[in-house]
């Protein structure tokens, strides 16, 4: 394909739309296109066409008076930051249980308070045992021990991202969101 160039008559009204400054949208009188006013163009930096690219160096110049700045959503942004910590959350985060697990749980928080506890009233606890000497016993005070760790990382890791969440609604500007968002992601990966 090959290349149309472009010849602008006319520019006007130069805005970023984008944090990075590598896009700049404008109002363009082209003379091959003259019939239809001015219309829309996005300049880019890299761009393929010849035109875009001038257009670009001369907007950046300030040859078609300054550019407005790039105004990010903030409430968008904030929306998309929280949502994305949540995401994480659901990665990090403990697998639920399943339904052996839940029924092992169950037989180590019971078999607490047996005084004769044995191999058959607790089967999912006697399948834990590793040898000979160690008891169901044990490998319910083990199930129960993790069980508990379990809670206690899954309550840190909720804590750790309501206070990300918080941050970030509260943050006055861009900047104040995306450093709460980057500390709560740094404190829920350590």
């Amino acid at each position: 394909m090959m290349p149309t160039t472009r010849t602008p008559l006319s520019v006007s009204d130069p805005e970023f739309v984008n944090a990075e400054h590598t896009i700049i949208s404008m109002k363009v009188v082209f003379k091959e296109l003259s019939e239809l006013g001015a219309i829309p163009f996005g300049a880019i930096d890299n761009d393929c066409e010849e035109h875009g690219r001038y257009l670009y160096i001369r907007a950046m110049k300030g040859e078609f008076g300054p550019i407005k700045p790039y105004l990010v959503d903030l409430e968008a942004l904030k929306t998309n930051l929280s949502a994305q910590i949540d995401a994480s959350v659901t990665q990090i985060g403990p697998v639920p249980l399943g339904e052996i697990e839940l029924a092992r749980l169950e037989e180590a928080r019971l078999i607490e308070h047996d005084d004769k506890p044995n191999d058959t009233h607790y089967p999912l606890l006697a399948l834990g045992v590793p040898s000979e000497g160690s008891s169901i016993v044990a490998v319910g005070k083990t199930v129960r021990g993790a069980n508990l760790a379990r809670h206690k990382r899954l309550a840190e890791i909720e804590r750790t991202a309501r206070a990300g969440k918080d941050a970030i609604k509260k943050a006055p500007d861009e900047k104040a969101a995306r450093k709460g968002f980057e500390d709560a992601i740094a404190k829920l990966t350590h």
